[in-house]
Order: C-alpha cells, then sequence, then structure tokens
C-alpha cells in the first residue's frame, strides 16, 4: 500500500486514508494529524483521546448508522479545538468515507448526495457499500440524531434486522446425520461483534470450536465455549484431534446443545468432525471420507487416516474409551 495514501476532503482539518498509512502517520505524523478515527478493528486506540476506534465490518448489513452521532461529535470537537483528523478504516474506500460524508451532512446541511459528491472530488476511489449509502439517507431523515425513541431509525432498524437474519440465516451449514444434527459449520463469520453475536443467538449455539486459519473474533474469552485449535499445518494439528473430537463429544451430552465448527477452509473442518466421528462414533476413517464431501484433499484424509489408525491401535483402546 502506498503510505501516501491520505485525501484532504476539508480543507486543512479532515482527512481520509487506509488502515497502512494512518498506521505510519501514528508513528511519524504528517500533515501535523492531531486526531485518528479508526472506523474498523484493526488499529485499537489503547485509551488515547485523541483517537477513537468504531469497529465494525464494511458490511450492507453493520449497522454503522446508530454509530455515527459519536463519530460526528468526536470529529465536530477535534476540529473546534483546531485539530486535524484523520479518518480511515482499511481500504478508505467504504466505512470512513460515510462517516465524513455523516460529518459533512450534519454540519452543513447537505444532502447525501451534495457531500458523497464532495467526498469524491477530493479522493475518487470512495464507493461506500450499498447499505452505508442507505444509512446515510436514513440519518438524513432522522435528522442527525439516530435514537431508540426515533420512529424513523425504528421502522428502519426492524427492516434492516430483518433483512440480516436472512443474509446470517445462510451462512451456516448443517453436517450430516452421524453429527446427531446438532453440529453446524463456516467457512465464514462476521467480524462485526453485534453481527457474530446475532448469528450464534439465532442458530442457538452453545459451543464453538474454531481451527486456525479462522474469524479473528472467534477467539475471544467471551459468549459460548470454545476451543480454539491455533495449529495451521496438517502434522501439528493430527496431535490435537483427539481433544478436539472429545470437546465435540462433551459437548454434545448436553442435549440442548449445538456446536459450530470454524475455520476458512473446508478440509480443516472435516477433518475435525472426521475425527469425532471415528473416536467417539466408531466410524472408520474411509466411511468418513464419503460422509464429509468437503473432504477432497488427499492430505486431510491421510491425515484422518493416521488418526484413525492411531485410535484402532491396541495400545490406544483405553485411550479412545476414556476420550468417548
Amino acid at each position: 500500500m502506498d503510505e501516501d495514501d491520505i485525501h484532504e476532503i476539508v480543507d486543512n482539518n479532515i482527512f481520509i486514508s487506509d488502515l497502512w498509512t494512518a498506521r505510519a502517520l501514528h508513528l511519524k505524523p504528517k500533515n501535523e494529524i492531531t486526531h485518528i478515527l479508526s472506523i474498523c478493528s484493526d488499529f485499537k486506540s489503547e485509551n488515547d483521546p485523541r483517537h477513537k476506534t468504531i469497529s465494525l465490518d464494511d458490511s450492507p448489513y453493520s449497522d454503522l448508522l446508530i454509530r455515527l452521532p459519536e463519530a460526528c461529535n468526536f470529529i465536530e470537537n477535534a476540529v473546534s479545538a483546531g485539530g486535524k483528523v484523520l479518518v480511515h478504516c482499511v481500504e478508505g474506500i467504504s466505512r470512513s468515507p460515510t462517516v465524513v460524508c455523516a460529518y459533512l451532512m450534519k454540519t452543513r446541511g447537505i444532502s447525501t448526495e451534495e457531500a458523497l459528491d464532495l467526498v469524491s472530488q477530493r479522493r475518487v476511489q470512495v464507493e461506500p457499500n450499498p447499505g452505508f449509502l442507505r444509512q446515510l439517507h436514513v440519518f438524513e431523515k432522522c435528522h442527525y440524531n439516530p435514537t431508540e425513541d426515533n420512529n424513523v431509525y425504528r421502522e428502519w432498524k426492524e427492516e434492516h434486522q430483518a433483512e440480516t437474519k436472512q443474509f446470517l440465516a445462510r451462512m451456516f451449514e448443517l453436517l450430516p446425520r452421524a453429527c446427531e444434527g446438532r453440529i453446524m459449520s463456516s467457512q465464514e463469520l462476521p467480524y462485526d461483534v453485534a453481527l457474530l453475536e446475532m448469528l450464534l443467538s439465532m442458530h442457538r449455539i452453545s459451543h464453538i470450536v474454531a481451527l486456525k486459519p479462522c474469524e479473528i473474533s472467534v477467539e475471544e474469552e467471551t459468549g459460548p465455549r470454545r476451543l480454539f485449535i491455533a495449529e495451521e499445518v496438517y502434522n501439528e494439528l493430527l496431535p490435537r484431534l483427539p481433544e478436539i473430537a472429545a470437546f465435540l463429544a462433551l459437548s454434545l451430552e448436553d442435549h440442548s446443545s449445538r456446536i459450530l465448527v470454524h475455520s476458512f477452509h473446508a478440509t480443516r473442518i472435516c477433518v475435525a468432525i472426521g475425527a469425532y466421528l471415528i473416536q467417539s462414533k466408531g466410524v472408520e476413517s474411509e466411511e468418513v471420507s464419503k460422509l464429509m464431501e468437503g473432504l477432497g484433499d488427499t492430505t486431510s484424509r491421510d491425515v484422518l487416516n493416521q488418526f484413525g489408525a492411531r485410535i484402532s491401535s491396541p495400545r490406544n483402546i483405553g485411550v479412545n474409551a476414556e476420550c468417548s
């Protein structure tokens, strides 16, 4: 990324950049930047009053609208004190331009289109996602004050939540009947904590197994019971499979439990579930390969074959029974 990817939006006051430029400026100030507003989770503020972080996805389903007043207030307070504010997200294309547009709309009384045109003239790559554009229009209709008491905001939120639930409902896949119908998988999870909580609540998830590479938000030590597997190389993952299988088996003892197995790689999900079927259900590794359609690569099949051989070997019979 170009470390000079910074554009002056409001004369000598407000700037937009990408994440890499913001980090570089934080270490080596340029353009006399005094305040940074981060509209992403990748650059934490660490208790610096001149640096505010608003964490959310660049997704049409993220509720940036309710956070716009605090973002605008941060910019207004900095500017009124004679400061210069850098607003950034990851690419400086969607989230941060949306916030700057909201600030211009509120302080200048201009429309969404006028604000977007002004920002685009100074930074050509600006392109808020469709959901954020819609939220800017609602921000205008709310007279820049979206709250739970505002009828316009409440109507938008009800519709927004219905659309979001439809989107989230498509993110999980129910695994084979051999998994008792209570183990689900997903290669994609929202980074936004609010969306993640809504997703887990919708599907009544009580336990999570996350295998790297995975969405970082599921590594937090909050919410459902979680098992996090950091090993990414298959020969390092193999010794962890008994632990994964035992975790799944123990979780399923609670008949109300529902378990999510998550990784960006479908084959790692299949290896984890396959280990459970082999260790706790006595399913042969060859049969697991047939059950788990995502198990398409030779490496993952080899790992389960090795695991199956370890489980069935005489010296491991006691261990197998104990883990089951």
